[in-house]
């Protein structure tokens, strides 16, 4: 479930988490699901007894997540099932890989999202920073650059 989320690496014996535990925040329509699979008997393991022990800690840690995060997660998913967010909550709406559309120079441009954080712009406004990658053909150059989108905050949804 989380394959392909960057700076993740599945198949360890122990993944490390900080902060809000973004990985986990974005897939937790995923999370619940691979957890419904591990009780039902239905994700492919062989052995009972670590299928078992797996099951177990996946619902430790869910039931710890979703103490500690409840209302972020099912606000945040109220919101985007509505096609809304509020400011606070902008950072569970973005996985880092992600395409985000903006107008660059009033041309539509789609970037890939990297990172993102709260931060402050250079006149030290407070901002929610998007760093975006994407391909750059100049005329005696083509790779890859990089963009930083910011959003300011704003009130409501």
């Amino acid at each position: 479930m989380l394959a392909g989320y960057p700076n993740v690496t599945v198949g360890l014996r122990r993944l490390e988490f900080s902060g809000n535990f973004e990985p986990l925040i974005h897939r937790w329509t995923e999370f619940k699901a691979e957890i419904q699979k591990l009780r039902d008997g239905t994700n492919g393991e062989d052995d009972v007894e670590q299928a078992a022990e797996r099951l177990e800690h996946a619902e430790l840690l869910y039931k710890l997540l979703e103490t500690e995060f409840e209302e972020t997660i099912s606000s945040s998913q109220d919101m985007m099932s509505q096609g809304v967010i509020t400011y606070d909550l902008m950072w569970t709406v973005f996985q880092p890989g992600c395409l985000v559309y903006t107008k660059v120079h009033g041309q539509d441009r789609v970037f890939r999202m990297t990172s993102q954080h709260y931060g402050i712009d250079s006149c030290r406004n407070p901002v929610y920073w998007l760093v975006c990658q994407f391909v750059d053909g100049g005329a005696s150059s083509f790779g890859t650059d990089k963009l930083n989108l910011k959003i300011y905050p704003y009130e409501g949804q």
